[in-house]
């Protein structure tokens, strides 16, 4: 499913603020990431202490500590360097003249195209929650709590002004979110299948053309008024 002129200008306004923004930290930082996620996808959150990573990295213990805290801070640091907690802020932010359908539709293929770039980092992390790894489970769900939080206030910014339906928006966001996250999950570990084969489409296409028709279809029963597209 192709997103039309309307929504591709609704993600360029989304995203812009963040474009602008400078990445943050000095190299000694970026290293430290770099070389901690090469050795948790080598030996797991918790087969890899600390020091091994500020050796790899190049830096003391104290550098370490000194730019994170703790691993805890580490993995943090690693989802906001890949641009995730910045795309739930965005989640957040009202767009003016913009229709929940449209917010919605953008949201959700810069979701997926998010997702499918970091698909490496998303699977090491749910792999270690699944093994039942005591920060990656603390980690994943802080993420998809804060995921719908985003999706609740979204969605109850529209039923405020009268644009959508007076439904519980916390209850659809988490329903909507589970959702999501569960296609993707069978994406990431099994490749998928979403309905009809797409000629020359890949797996991710698929996914993609899925979570645009689900969320198209919540749009729908959320609106106020007749939907036009």
């Amino acid at each position: 499913m192709a997103l039309p002129h309307a929504e591709r200008q609704v993600r360029r306004s989304a995203a812009a603020p963040n474009r602008a923004r400078p990445r943050r930290g000095s190299r000694t930082r970026q290293q430290i990431l770099r070389a901690s996620l090469r050795l948790f996808a080598q030996g797991g959150f918790a087969g890899t202490p600390i020091r091994r990573i500020a050796r790899a990295a190049g830096v003391s213990d104290a550098t370490l500590y000194h730019h994170f805290g703790s691993k805890r801070g580490l993995l943090t640091a690693l989802y906001e360097e890949r641009g995730f907690l910045s795309a739930l802020d965005q989640l957040e932010r009202p767009i003016p003249n913009v229709s929940l359908k449209r917010r919605l539709l953008a949201a959700v293929a810069d979701a997926v195209e998010l997702m499918e770039r970091e698909a490496e980092f998303l699977r090491l992390v749910s792999m270690e929650a699944l093994a039942g790894d005591r920060l990656a489970v603390e980690q994943q769900r802080a993420a998809m709590a804060r995921w719908m939080q985003g999706m609740g206030r979204l969605l109850q910014y529209y039923v405020d002004a009268g644009q959508a339906k007076p439904v519980d928006a916390v209850e659809v966001a988490r329903r909507f979110v589970y959702l999501f996250w569960g296609a993707y999950l069978d994406r990431l570990v099994g490749g998928g299948s979403f309905g009809p084969p797409l000629a020359g489409k890949t797996a991710s296409d698929s996914l993609r053309a899925y979570l645009l028709r689900e969320a198209e279809e919540l749009a729908d029963s959320l609106s106020a008024v007749p939907s036009v597209g």
